[in-house]
């Protein structure tokens, strides 16, 4: 019968191959409901090698949405709900399947704004466009590799990207994402839209956005060219 193979080991022996062998696969360590954990998964991503795609996915393990339980029944979170939302995004971005490990029984706050996000979910769940990956860093960051810039195209022509501006360190800051980044010019304008609040950052605006992020979180946002 059909069946789903999800490898944890094989990426590290099998490299580039591994998405002829397994419908998705774990590239990184295993993910606890730690920031310690959520960040070296991030980390990984700069290293990843295989391209996944229909067929074969690479997987970041364990979505750890509101906290991975405890013996008293309870959901006893690991993690901020700025961390959570951290987490939640670059799984959709990248389309890491989502394989929560969460009661989804009685949803916390942070869980119903995370897990039912529709314009995430839309995004993970679309093959129009390759899966998300990390762009690079914001290079004026004050902590070394703590602004992580990570991005997926929402449409194929390029015209709309869903940006991830992630902020790894232990410091607040103040990232800067320039067009160039995705290939276009100072020229061309955009709206961007923040995807948490589901509010209109700018209605328009060129060469690029500044965005307050807090430590350990992510400001998710969407880019629409107008012009």
């Amino acid at each position: 019968r059909p069946m789903f193979i999800e490898v944890v080991a094989g990426y590290f022996f099998l490299g580039k191959d591994i998405s002829h062998v397994a419908n998705s696969w774990r590239f990184c360590v295993d993910h606890h409901d730690i920031w310690k954990s959520t960040k070296a998964q991030l980390e990984c991503l700069a290293d990843q090698v295989v391209e996944s795609g229909p067929g074969g996915w690479a997987s970041m393990d364990f979505l750890h949405t509101g906290g991975a339980g405890c013996s008293t029944g309870n959901h006893c979170p690991g993690q901020t709900d700025d961390e959570y939302k951290t987490e939640f995004v670059i799984w959709s971005l990248t389309q890491s399947p989502l394989f929560i490990d969460t009661d989804l029984r009685n949803m916390t706050s942070i869980m119903k704004t995370a897990l039912l996000n529709k314009e995430l979910l839309d995004l993970h769940s679309s093959t129009a466009t390759p899966p998300g990956k990390h762009l690079g860093y914001w290079a004026e960051c004050k902590e070394a590799l703590a602004c992580n810039i990570f991005g997926r195209k929402a449409t194929a022509d390029g015209s709309q990207w869903v940006v991830a501006l992630t902020n790894l360190g232990e410091d607040h800051h103040h990232i800067t994402f320039k067009f160039s980044k995705i290939g276009w010019t100072d020229s061309a304008t955009a709206k961007v839209e923040d995807l948490w609040n589901h509010t209109t950052i700018y209605s328009s605006v060129s060469k690029e956005v500044i965005v307050s992020v807090r430590a350990h979180a992510t400001q998710v946002l969407r880019i629409t060219r107008t012009e």
